[in-house]
C-alpha cells in the first residue's frame, strides 16, 4: 500500500515480519488524516506483536507545532509493535522533534534510531 504523492509510504513484507514507512516532505493535516487511514488498515491486518516496524524520516521536513499532539498520538499507537526502529531523518532538527514528541509521549524507549536501514537486522 502506497501513497506517494501524499508525502507516505507503507510497505508490508509478511515474509520478514517488517512493515516499512517512509515520510517525506511536510507534515500536513490532510496528510496526517488520510495516513493514519491507512496505517488502521494496515495494523488491522497484521500481527503487530511479531512484527518489526520501521519507520524512514528520510525528507520529513520539521513538522509545525500544531501537529504535535496528533503526531503523539500516532508514535504511541507504534508502539504495540514488536520492535520500532527509526530511520534518522536527512535534517536534524526533524529528528530533535521526534525525540521531543516521544519523549513527550514518555516513550522514547520504545524506539531505536538507526543511520540507515542496513543497520536493522
Amino acid at each position: 500500500m502506497t501513497s506517494n504523492n501524499l508525502g507516505y509510504s507503507i510497505e508490508r513484507k509478511d515474509g520478514e515480519k517488517k512493515v516499512i514507512i517512509s515520510f517525506e516532505g511536510f507534515a500536513k493535516p490532510e496528510m496526517i488524516e488520510n495516513f493514519m487511514k491507512d496505517y488502521k488498515s494496515l495494523k488491522n491486518s497484521v500481527d503487530v506483536k511479531n512484527t518489526i516496524l520501521i519507520l524512514i524520516g528520510g525528507t520529513l521536513k520539521a513538522f509545525p507545532r500544531d501537529a504535535e499532539d496528533d503526531l503523539i498520538n500516532i508514535y504511541k499507537d507504534y508502539t504495540d509493535f514488536k520492535k520500532i526502529f527509526v530511520v534518522n531523518p536527512e535534517q536534524i532538527v526533524t529528528k530533535m522533534q521526534i525525540k521531543r514528541v516521544l519523549k513527550a509521549a514518555n516513550i522514547e524507549d520504545h524506539f531505536e534510531f538507526v543511520d540507515s536501514i542496513n543497520e536493522i537486522k
